[in-house]
């Protein structure tokens, strides 16, 4: 085969041109993403029951909820949310299970306990957590000359289905505005005055809207269909609806005791953006689509929809996900060229030979366009992850390349290329394998981290043996061609003239030079006094273990965007027009501020969009304002302007959030640095044990903010009926509750269909008639099978409470999620004086612990530690394999904590945290620092027949490998350092990774060559 490549040199590159067509054709198959693939392994029971108080949630629908789907195999953990009006059951199965087959037995579940729950409940909706489920992109559509009813309409029956016709949309949904209601509103009076009770109302409008199928009917050679046909055409036909045929013979229309209006919903939310009422249009994609691709289709809609409508409609793109994925992959698309570019200039310097470094560099492009090809073989996308895997490489993929040349230079004929390729292919071929041993246990990650680092292990595992086979192959063929067409070799020198006619050649060398002598000498004196040995490993081992203590950890890096959102939390009860207003308050000050784009202001929520239950707080009291700044402005100053201009009472929260980005969302990383879970039966018992440990929280100097996530919600009317009573008038309390739901929330009644357009229908008591306190107390009840009424006061009891805003349950016991943000101080060392700060308060009903969320990121950075050592003993394998001995890997793997160390000193110095991206980043180190080693120990072993003395043995090799190792480190290093930078947005998430292996390379490059000489000496014998 080496002979193969000096006589078909053209064939070779022929073959691997080839490859790289298919690579380019695959880039272009590849779909784009911000993030891998990831399958949460949830499934989620969503159940809405508009009106219904928190705790009544919680005990009439999450309860039997949870209880069945307790049993179904493979659920580690049920966690719940009851809020007002709707329950969240999450039922969390174990990484890798098969979550559609749990999703088909969990609704199996539901189903059987549909008969116990709520007549009036919404049918529960099963499913599971989808980040592709999320909004890709709001759209604002504000109207000059149409109200917000008029607005809605319009965009459901015309916007709507042009976007949904939009290949890989797969759901346009609007929200806001109002939504047309036909309401029946009830005459107290006249229902008493006509003894027709409420639900006779109900049952009447539902049996006079009524379709059905009644079969066929043939006649002669006709077949007809028969169908009755009762939808309404006008309002007039509702009104005309009989409700009640009396004794006498006289019928009692609908328009006798309640009056129809076509009206709207009532309204829990509102939209403004940039202070003017609109409607928000949410589009979310089909799964495994192309993101970039369906936003960019979107905004062409938008654009022509804008042309179309003119001034009539205005819109808006408020959140547009495309372009923080095209930032992010952009910023590493372009950290990888310029890491190339750094890369070929190290090499340019070093080498001093044009034609040598260009061919190195190739080894970069053709690499990653080769493993474009495999990627689309494997249905890998384009994310952060795969991209960030491509860059971290690029001066690694030139690492066998530098070897393969310095091999063939030292050749005096092409003819000895294929001898000169044998004698460094083994080494090679284990540098190589040390590299990509690492990542092999990363797939047997479980967890977030698994599907996070799949794609990356995969992308770095193919790139690396595609550079390994380009050194191999291609650039001897590269190098034969210059070999035999020698006129090529002086226009190539013409070219290295005018490239580096500007550039003081000889003082580059002569710093080299100068560097190898200062080296030498300082070996000198680390081989002499070896006390400086292990001063310098001491030290540099103290300063690693001390910033690992030091150093915060968490799941994944913070990341930030152009954006931030103000959040406002009111007292409960205060109602959606007052929530507005000092939202309209906080936004008029942004007014004045500069470098800000759009503000969308967002107050109440949408009762019926069950994709808001995920986690978040749902009431009128409850607002923000997301903030959309211009390009490459920092949110902190506009934060720090906020913090000193907004006045507002004390009781009313106002936060400043500048992370809740898609990245941040996708991978629901949770608020706070550490929360606990307080846990028991009685709310009481929780929130007084709760209430105390805070107390004590707030008084530490190392706690910066902590708070309960469960607070007390709106103000509440218990009606507490009389049994007997309710005996003696032939009633039944689920009759009294679901009278009161239909007079005060309203019933469901029907559809009223005007041109293909359905409209609901809601019976309910007049406003007049359910405005206060006393009116509840008389509404009439209809009693002793409808012969005569009586008042609600007169059978129940009506008292004022306070419950709270959400009842949260985990493992089937309540609980009180406490979040804790700290300074000054590391996670652990706050965990353990978190612990013994619990420790006085709790009591026999109650426990405190860490959350599930704060255990399984322990738990994910703890599997990144046992891969650390599951990669260090692979390495360890391999080494002893190609040197035959258990010593020698002992004495390269001796490299492999210190440089550790090393990239913990840089991280602390760069103020990262220990997240899963800064370990992946040690555990690529490992495999990278020892193939330094590896080519000095190599050097030393294979030189020592021509040496006699060790020392002078240990001073050649090291000398005469100081400018290879030099080399190679330098091109890793130099090709990290605009991604470690994360300069721009979308580049932060990857800085940490870089930084950890630029530091470990740095420190680690510099232990290998001054201090490992050392030990390498102890383990050999003298020679006389």
């Amino acid at each position: 085969m080496e002979k193969f490549i000096v006589q078909r040199p053209i064939t070779i590159i022929m073959f691997f041109s080839a490859l790289c067509l298919f690579g380019i054709i695959s880039l272009c198959n590849l779909t784009m993403d911000l993030l891998p693939p990831i399958q949460y392994p949830e499934v989620s029971v969503i159940t809405l029951y508009p009106g219904a108080a928190p705790s009544e949630i919680e005990q009439l629908i999450t309860h039997p909820i949870e209880e069945a789907i307790n049993s179904v195999a493979g659920v580690t953990r049920i966690h719940s949310e009851s809020i007002e009006g709707a329950s969240l059951v999450v039922a969390t199965l174990q990484w890798g299970s098969n979550v559609d087959y749990a999703l088909l037995k969990v609704r199996e579940r539901v189903d059987l306990v549909k008969g116990i729950l709520p007549q009036d409940v919404y049918k529960p909706i099963v499913t599971r957590f989808d980040p592709n489920a999320m909004p890709i992109m709001n759209i604002a559509i504000t109207s000059t000359n149409m109200d917000l009813r008029e607005l809605r309409y319009e965009a459901e029956k015309n916007i709507v289905p042009l976007f949904e016709r939009i290949e890989g949309v797969g759901n346009a949904k609007v929200t806001g505005g109002k939504v047309r209601q036909i309401e029946v509103l009830i005459n107290r009076d006249a229902l008493q005055a006509y003894n027709v009770g409420i639900h006779e109302i109900v049952d009447s409008l539902q049996a006079s809207h009524y379709n059905y199928p009644a079969g066929t009917l043939i006649t002669g050679n006709k077949e007809l269909l028969i169908r009755t046909s009762g939808e309404f055409k006008t309002i007039s036909d509702i009104q005309n609806v009989p409700v009640k045929r009396t004794n006498n013979g006289h019928t009692i229309f609908l328009k006798h005791v309640a009056r129809v209006v076509d009206g709207f919903k009532e309204i829990t939310s509102q939209s403004f953006i940039n202070n003017q009422p609109c409607i928000t249009l949410s589009i979310i994609k089909e799964s495994g689509k192309n993101t970039v691709e369906v936003c960019q289709k979107a905004s062409q809609l938008v654009e022509t929809l804008q042309k179309k409508y003119g001034n009539r409609l205005s819109f808006d793109i408020v959140n547009d996900n495309s372009q923080y994925i095209q930032s992010a992959i952009s910023n590493v698309v372009s950290s990888a060229i310029a890491g190339s570019a750094i890369a070929f200039v190290v090499l340019l310097l070093f080498i001093r030979r044009f034609y040598d470094a260009f061919i190195i560099t190739i080894a970069i492009p053709v690499s990653i366009i080769i493993t474009f090809f495999f990627m689309n073989l494997f249905s890998i996308n384009i994310n952060m992850m795969s991209l960030g895997g491509l860059t971290i490489c690029v001066g690694m993929l030139v690492d066998c390349g530098i070897v393969v040349i310095e091999s063939i230079a030292a050749t005096k004929h092409a003819s000895l290329i294929p001898n000169a390729i044998l004698a460094i292919a083994p080494s090679l071929v284990t540098s190589t394998l040390t590299s990509v041993v690492i990542f092999l246990p990363l797939l047997l990650i479980k967890g977030l981290g698994g599907a996070l680092f799949a794609h990356l292990a995969i992308t770095v595992t193919i790139a690396l043996f595609a550079s390994l086979f380009v050194a191999l192959f291609l650039i001897p063929a590269l190098y034969t061609i210059r070999s035999q067409k020698s006129q090529h070799t002086t226009r190539h020198q013409n070219i290295w003239a005018i490239v580096t006619g500007n550039i003081p050649l000889h003082k580059v060398e002569s710093l080299i030079q100068t560097i190898e002598h200062h080296y030498i000498s300082l070996l000198d004196t680390m081989l002499s006094q070896s006390k400086y040995i292990y001063t310098a490993t001491c030290a540099i081992m103290l300063l690693g273990i001390c910033s690992v203590c030091i150093m915060s950890k968490s799941l994944m890096p913070q990341a930030k965007q152009s954006q931030f959102t103000i959040r406002l939390e009111a007292p409960p009860g205060t109602t959606l027009q007052q929530t507005v207003d000092m939202l309209s308050y906080i936004d008029s000050l942004l007014v004045h501020y500069h470098d800000i784009d759009k503000r969308l202001m967002t107050a109440g929520y949408n009762p019926e969009d069950y994709t808001e239950y995920f986690g978040r707080e749902k009431n009128t009291n409850i607002g923000q304002i997301q903030v959309l700044l211009q390009h490459n402005t920092s949110a902190d100053d506009c934060i720090k302007y906020l913090h000193q201009h907004v006045k507002l009472p004390q009781d009313i929260i106002v936060e400043y959030n500048a992370s809740q980005n898609d990245f941040v969302q996708v991978l629901r990383i949770g608020t706070g640095d550490i929360t606990i879970n307080c846990t028991g039966d009685s709310i009481h018992d929780i929130n007084e044990a709760a209430t105390a440990f805070i107390h004590a929280c707030n008084t530490q100097p190392w706690i910066i903010q902590c708070s309960k996530e469960m607070k007390q919600g709106k103000p509440e009317l218990v009606i507490q009926a009389d049994t007997d009573k309710l005996a003696s008038f032939g009633l039944t309390l689920q009759d009294i509750a679901s009278y009161i739901h239909t007079a005060v929330y309203g019933t469901y009644s029907g559809k009223y269909i005007e041109s293909d357009y359905e409209i609901d229908i809601v019976t309910r008591f007049d406003q007049q008639y359910r405005d206060s306190i006393d009116d509840i107390g008389m509404m009439p009840i209809q009693a002793n099978g409808g012969s005569s009424f009586t008042s609600l006061g007169t059978i129940a009891s009506i008292s004022s409470s306070q419950g709270y805003s959400s009842i949260i349950r985990n493992n089937q016991q309540r609980c009180m999620p406490i979040h804790v943000v700290t300074k000054g101080i590391s996670q652990d060392s706050a965990i353990q004086k978190l612990k013994s700060i619990w420790e006085k308060h709790k009591k026999p009903t109650v426990s405190f612990m860490l959350s599930q969320d704060m255990m399984e990121t322990k738990e994910s950075l703890q599997s990144l530690y046992t891969i650390l050592i599951l990669s260090i003993v692979l390495i360890y394998m391999i080494i002893a394999s190609q040197f035959e001995s258990l010593l020698y890997p002992v004495i390269i793997m001796s490299s492999a904590p210190i440089a550790l160390c090393g990239s913990f000193i840089f991280l602390f110095i760069t103020g990262k945290s220990i997240n899963i991206m800064s370990l992946m980043g040690a555990v690529i180190l490992i495999g990278t620092i020892v193939n330094n080693a590896i080519l000095l120990l190599a050097t030393i072993i294979e030189n020592q027949h021509n040496k006699k003395n060790i020392l002078a043995l240990i001073k050649f090799s090291c000398t005469l490998r100081l400018r290879p190792i030099i080399m190679t480190s330098l091109t890793t290093v130099c090709g990290l350092i605009p991604l470690a930078l994360g300069l721009q947005e979308g580049s932060d998430v990857q800085s940490p990774l870089a930084i950890a292996i630029i530091g470990g390379m740095i420190v680690g490059t510099g232990f290998i060559m001054l201090c490992l000489p050392y030990f390498i000496r102890k383990s050999f014998k003298d020679k006389p």
